[in-house]
């Protein structure tokens, strides 16, 4: 009795070193917490410690989303070398949902049900980013990897996407507030001014011109995409709402046609 009783317990020994293993190596179903929203330890550990340039990550998509909107991006993961990849994708502030089959959501991250075939050394997957209800930046983060698909670690290898960085914007967006075609090309300063948090900047086109309207902070990064289309002649209004900003200077361009202008404007909290 105490023999076949040692005997069992072996096997459930045994059992669970195998279930382990499988479980340590078969990750082809992915995982998550592994992007540098959270980690700078990428895929280590599991696919080589140290991230590899043989390995391309890419995340693409719409570089501004209104408060709430949901928009398409892509992830494209390519090593000549390899057959087989896998990823994780994050975000700072808003959500993400899967739409290329196999991607599923874990939690708040994006992952995959098992390994994904690479051809030609490449693949190209899309998902879907809602932007929070407040404006501001967010981020897209990925970590992807590559590897020969043989359920072990060896060999593999991955690397982080560069991160993509969203502007989020306020819904209320270009106002039309006259058609009364103006005499110049004008951009009105900021009112108020200094703001807290939001401010109104205005601007008058004579004729009708592709145009952009670009809010940046002091270091000349973009914050705000406020437009870029063709607009017809008139008087413009867009309204900045900065509460997700840190007080500071700050600088809004407009472009239409060959015209340029840029004014400074000051948030104080």
């Amino acid at each position: 009795m105490r023999s076949i009783s040692g005997f069992l317990v072996f096997v459930c020994f045994l059992l669970i070193l195998i279930t382990s293993s499988v479980y340590i190596y078969a990750v082809s179903d992915g995982v998550v917490n592994r992007t540098r929203k959270t980690t700078l330890s990428g895929c280590g550990g599991c696919h080589g410690n140290t991230n590899s340039s043989a390995v391309t990550v890419s995340i693409t998509g719409p570089d501004s989303v209104t408060v709430s909107q949901s928009a398409a991006y892509t992830i494209t993961i390519t090593d000549a070398s390899e057959v087989g990849a896998g990823f994780d994708i994050s975000t700072r502030r808003g959500s993400l949902a899967p739409i290329s089959a196999g991607v599923i959501l874990s939690g708040t991250e994006l992952t995959h049900y098992s390994n994904f075939s690479l051809t030609s050394g490449s693949i190209s997957l899309q998902f879907s980013y809602t932007a929070p209800s407040t404006p501001g930046i967010d981020s897209i983060f990925a970590t992807g990897q590559a590897n020969n698909n043989d359920g072990t670690p060896n060999g593999d290898a991955w690397n982080w996407a560069p991160e993509k960085r969203i502007v989020v914007k306020n819904s209320v967006g270009i106002q039309n507030i006259s058609s009364e075609v103006p005499a110049s090309f004008i951009l009105g300063q900021n009112f108020p001014n200094p703001f807290n948090p939001t401010t109104n900047i205005r601007f008058s086109l004579p004729e009708s011109s592709v145009t952009s309207l670009t809010i940046y902070d002091i270091s000349g990064k973009v914050i705000d995409k406020a437009f870029n289309g063709k607009l017809s002649a008139g008087v413009y209004e867009y309204q900045l709402n900065g509460a997700n900003l840190s007080t500071g200077i700050y600088f809004y361009t407009l472009t239409a046609g060959s015209n340029v202008i840029t004014k400074k404007m000051i948030l104080t909290k």
